[in-house]
């Protein structure tokens, strides 16, 4: 029997439940690793792709899967032994294999295909990026996971280390994809040239599947409370943003007023608690983010003033896609609250989790509410 696929979920969510659904993802080009945290309905809209037609392709992919290790019920010794045994094995061997076919293409094709001089460029900053990076989870970050007695601080600032370097090497694959046009090889292309396209595609699609390995199903069992209990809680926010729009011929008011109490809340934590927690614990200095951060909150909570409607709620997902990766995201936020709380992040946590609700007020609407939100949506550079 077919699991259903939850409709609400990440895309990230649905690789890590059901793998054999990121060749769709990766078909039509929806990063399911690095940028994997938005629903499957966001990432359609993005795309330009019909939203029932997206999930039938996944329910395709789940009736035709075949057997393997479901790799999210694996402890984590056996994740971390089959992520080095599958991905990190092919890729000491592969890496320089595919080089050297690069190099052997472009001297004979070269000069007619520019673009394979650039190909075996970028394919050096790959491996240059990912050999390195292999080595240290190896033989630092991985014995780190393994060990109970390990310094969280120091568990957290590895898995940020792997975070950015993950997503430098999507950017990598994304060029290499633009290169060879989609692994489209042209019409009259040799067998060496046809063979290093299908290598390309092969290594990057492991590769994608090795990153959301590491960032999705891994590094989740290491997050602080903090982390835990403000991501948990954005995936609350997101489903009920997509229940209010969900039936095109009703909008679901109810519903929007439970995000709206949600967000309005979530806001007031991250502000009074969270903000106000890292600035203490650097001495009076803010974070970095929290300007960034405050704008955003500004411009939500002001769109939460007017009567809501579907063209609200598009806008208010487009700040939210912008915004919920600066704090989950290695290096966000929540991240960083937990790094400075160290072993009272526990307690930081708590704090968040017995944080009021917000008293709302009725919607209102007029000239001034509405260059209200557009004022905070220009001092985003949105209006």
């Amino acid at each position: 029997m077919i699991p259903a696929l939850d409709r609400g979920a990440t895309v990230a969510r649905i690789v890590a439940d059901h793998p054999q659904c990121a060749r769709v993802f990766t078909a039509h080009h929806i990063d399911f690793c690095c940028r994997g945290n938005v629903t499957v309905a966001q990432a359609a809209a993005e795309h330009g792709l019909d939203l029932a037609a997206l999930f039938a392709e996944l329910e395709g992919a789940l009736a035709a899967r075949s057997e393997g290790p479901d790799v999210g019920a694996l402890s984590t010794p056996a994740l971390i032994a089959h992520i080095v045994d599958r991905h990190h094995a092919y890729l000491r061997e592969a890496l320089p294999r595919i080089a050297a076919l690069a190099r052997q293409v472009a001297r004979v094709h070269g000069a007619r295909e520019r673009r394979l001089v650039d190909l075996t460029g970028t394919l050096k900053a790959l491996r240059d990026a990912l050999e390195p990076h292999l080595d240290e989870e190896e033989r630092e970050l991985f014995p780190l996971l393994l060990d109970p007695a390990a310094d969280r601080a120091r568990v957290l600032r590895l898995l940020g280390n792997m975070g950015a370097e993950h997503l430098a090497v999507g950017r990598q694959l994304e060029q290499i994809r633009a290169l060879t046009d989609d692994f489209a090889a042209p019409a009259d292309a040799c067998t060496s040239f046809r063979a290093l396209w299908d290598e390309l595609a092969h290594l990057t699609d492991d590769v994608l599947r090795h990153v959301h390995l590491e960032n999705h199903v891994l590094r989740p069992r290491f997050l602080g409370p903090v982390h835990r209990y403000m991501t948990a809680d954005h995936a609350r926010l997101e489903a009920l943003l997509t229940q209010a729009v969900a039936d095109p011929a009703r909008f679901d008011h109810d519903a929007f007023e439970q995000f709206r109490a949600g967000l309005l809340r979530h806001i007031g934590v991250e502000e009074k608690i969270l903000l106000r927690d890292a600035r203490e614990r650097r001495g009076g200095e803010p974070l970095p983010i929290a300007v960034r951060l405050r704008r955003d909150h500004g411009a939500l909570a002001a769109l939460m003033v007017p009567t809501p409607d579907a063209a609200l709620v598009a806008e208010v997902r487009s700040i939210l896609r912008a915004h919920d990766p600066l704090e989950e995201e290695p290096g966000g936020l929540y991240e960083l609250c937990d790094l400075l709380a160290g072993h009272e992040a526990e307690l930081l946590a708590a704090r968040a989790r017995g944080a009021p609700d917000v008293p709302l007020a009725p919607h209102q609407d007029g000239p001034r509410v509405h260059r209200r939100a557009a004022t905070a949506l220009a001092a985003m550079g949105r209006a």
